[in-house]
């Protein structure tokens, strides 16, 4: 869910424009998705409280646009141990094993010794 209800409002309006850029109305685009008019209409005056990603994408493929989800840290909330300010954790290496040089009397392989 969106946090603040400015954001659903973007989203909305990005459809609305989408659709007037393509000069489709409520009705076609209602039958490229397979639902009814009113249903646009609850989307786009953003009655629809039931509206979900799956919708969105409906939307912009019926108008052959694609959808770009950003997802970025809010400065107003920033923390004191953020995961991008926290040192990247070291490794250590494992020491590499010298192979062993089988006894001249050995059948067995030098990886077996």
């Amino acid at each position: 869910m969106l946090e603040s209800d400015s954001e659903p409002r973007k989203i909305v309006n990005l459809l609305i424009s989408a659709r007037k850029a393509k000069g489709v109305t409520q009705v076609q685009i209602a039958k490229l998705i397979g639902c009814g008019q009113p249903r646009i209409s609850k989307i786009e005056n953003g009655y629809d409280e039931q509206l979900r990603v799956h919708d969105i994408q409906d939307y912009a493929t019926a108008l052959e646009q694609t959808i770009s989800l950003k997802f970025e840290s809010d400065p107003s909330k920033s923390t004191e141990s953020s995961p991008s300010s926290s040192k990247p954790k070291q490794t250590r290496s494992k020491p590499k094993k010298e192979p062993v040089a089988a006894e001249p009397d050995s059948d067995l392989p030098s990886y077996l010794l």
